[in-house]
């Protein structure tokens, strides 16, 4: 224990502080101002009083005080909640009371409190409102260009010091998993807002799907090549592979959006959608470089060969779905989740032969394939400048990512089951190996089905993958085809183990030029490449370019590099 003449001393080093140490945001048991009535001997009395309680807790504070350490008066904190139709609640349960809460003020002493509560759709709006008149809660979600206002406004935290006190081990351990995504929360070397990460780049990236009976049928193999890929697209499209006898089926799923070919312009190494960094130092979009042009040629030849539907120029993405569904097309440029939709209605409406396969995306030619990969930070954890207890907030994700990479079944289901995991925003911080090492982990068992090893999380992906293999429980071959052995993950993961994608130079923050002109400029880059694609010739890719700078894209280009460049 502490030395009393210490403790006393620290008590007169304390008066004139008296508001700081231990107030909660907004906490009513903090110390009183009675020490600003200077000039009496009451208020100096009653201040050193006081003061010399806190130095009492100070010192209970230095022995219990961590990333998981408890206040030992109530700390209030107040939020700006995102809710979720979807959440279920049990047992008289709501927003405001629930094992989120009751943990963090049983656990912590932290009394959260909602300054206001919106769904996802009404979120961002109510923040921007907030920020206006400058009536922020203690905590609170931003977007990148939401968190370049509040830090140029000067509205919340350096969270540098706190951070670097209170985040767990595991906390640190996410953000250094994807550093240059933690890195982007720094302002000028200080820590402003905490990156709510992601879900990794192989929940980005993109593979081949193709529907394997159809294989079986017509006797093909796995594609190798890109040219393997575009032979199979041939024979789904001539040699009727639903056996109808009826010319009605074709090779590749694209929709208006040109969403599937932009995915597969990776194979001719062009990225039309992401920012480029160039050898030079400089930054260009991908759209108007020359491999996209090369790209465009090669789809003009499958639309004449018919192995795109003729009518993708004015079907939306559920019409290209409903294609799927339906077994009019058989190969399908997609993310991991295809199985989950559309696969499981395609199972449902196909039988269990008709499951897509997953495959990796080739190259046009002898240089290897690199996925593009988009900027994957969706928001930052930021604080009130004016939280007395800005570390409250680093506890709070503490307990999120405990729950969420270390928690048991129990609690794992008490606090996330039914979207209940909505209760912890905005201090919800995603693993970016999360996803990465749900295959790693599943696959590995899947033989053996030795489950002893696996997270709560990992756990219930896998009883859906034996699910699948046992049963063909059409309800659990989006897991199967996305974390199994055979599933999506296991494509993509050598994509990311040897570092095969290029990640755009954008991260998040949209320049003024890019708010204003950039849709219309990607409305006339769908509109010009359709064209092209359904035979325009391949010089209107050249005035697009031309078109393209003029309207915007230069202006666009150079505050890209003002903002990102080195």
């Amino acid at each position: 224990m502490r030395n009393k003449i210490a403790e006393k001393m620290l008590a007169f080093a304390l008066t004139g502080a008296l508001l700081g140490s231990l107030a909660g945001c907004g906490n009513s048991g903090a110390a009183a101002s009675d020490a600003g009535e200077a000039g009496t001997q009451n208020a100096v009395e009653n201040a050193e009083e006081k003061a010399e309680g806190q130095a009492e807790a100070v010192s209970g504070k230095e022995e219990e005080d961590g990333p998981y350490g408890r206040y030992p008066e109530t700390v209030t904190l107040t939020r700006a909640q995102m809710t979720c139709a979807a959440t279920q609640w049990e047992n008289g349960d709501d927003e405001t009371n629930n094992p989120w809460t009751r943990t963090a003020l049983e656990e912590f002493n932290i009394r959260l409190e909602d300054a206001w509560a919106a769904d996802g759709s009404q979120y961002a709006e109510k923040i921007n409102l907030s920020i206006a008149s400058q009536t922020l809660p203690d905590v609170f979600w931003v977007n990148a260009n939401q968190f370049k206002q509040v830090t140029e406004l000067g509205l919340v935290a350096d969270l540098t010091q706190v951070y670097e006190q209170y985040a767990s081990d595991t906390l640190k351990g996410i953000m250094d998993s994807d550093r240059e995504a933690f890195e982007s929360g720094k302002i000028d070397g200080k820590l402003m807002g905490i990156s709510t990460q992601h879900f990794g780049v192989i929940s980005q990236m993109n593979c081949v799907w193709i529907r394997d009976d159809w294989m079986q049928k017509l006797n093909l193999k796995a594609p190798e090549t890109l040219e393997d890929v575009y032979e199979i697209c041939r024979q789904f499209t001539q040699n009727d592979p639903d056996g109808n006898g009826v010319d009605d089926t074709y090779g590749l799923a694209v929709d208006k959006s040109l969403g599937s070919l932009y995915a597969l312009m990776n194979s001719y190494h062009a990225y039309p959608k992401i920012w480029l960094n160039k050898e030079d130092g400089q930054i260009e979009y991908g759209v108007i470089q020359s491999e996209v042009r090369n790209a465009l040629e090669a789809f003009q030849g499958l639309y004449t060969e018919g192995i795109l539907s003729k009518e993708f120029a004015v079907a939306d993405n559920a019409k290209m779905t409903e294609d799927l569904v339906s077994g009019k097309v058989g190969v399908a440029i997609w993310g991991s989740s295809f199985g989950y939709a559309p696969g499981i209605d395609v199972i449902k409406n196909n039988g269990e032969e008709a499951i897509f396969k997953s495959y990796a995306l080739p190259s046009a030619d002898a240089e290897a394939v690199k996925l593009a990969i988009d900027w994957p930070v969706g928001n930052y954890v930021v604080v009130n400048k004016n939280c007395q207890n800005p570390e409250a907030a680093i506890k709070m994700i503490n307990l999120y990512t405990r729950v969420t990479n270390e928690g048991t079944a129990e609690e794992y289901n008490a606090f996330k089951n039914n979207e209940r995991d909505w209760g912890a925003i905005p201090f919800q911080v995603q693993n970016p190996m999360a996803d990465y090492n749900q295959y790693v982990e599943i696959s590995a068992v899947q033989d053996s089905r030795d489950t002893s090893g696996l997270t709560p999380d990992q756990l219930g992906k896998y009883e859906h993958v034996i699910d699948w293999i046992d049963n063909k429980n059409p309800d659990s071959v989006g897991q199967y085809s996305q974390v199994s052995r055979e599933g999506a993950y296991g494509v993509m993961k050598p994509f990311v183990d040897n570092e095969q994608y290029v990640r755009t130079a954008y991260k998040g923050v949209s320049t003024p030029t890019m708010v204003e002109k950039m849709s219309s400029l990607d409305a006339m880059r769908d509109e010009v490449f359709t064209k092209i694609i359904m035979g325009e010739d391949i010089g209107a890719f050249d005035e697009f370019v031309e078109s393209w700078n003029s309207l915007g894209g230069e202006d666009i280009t150079g505050e890209m590099n003002e903002l990102y460049g080195n």
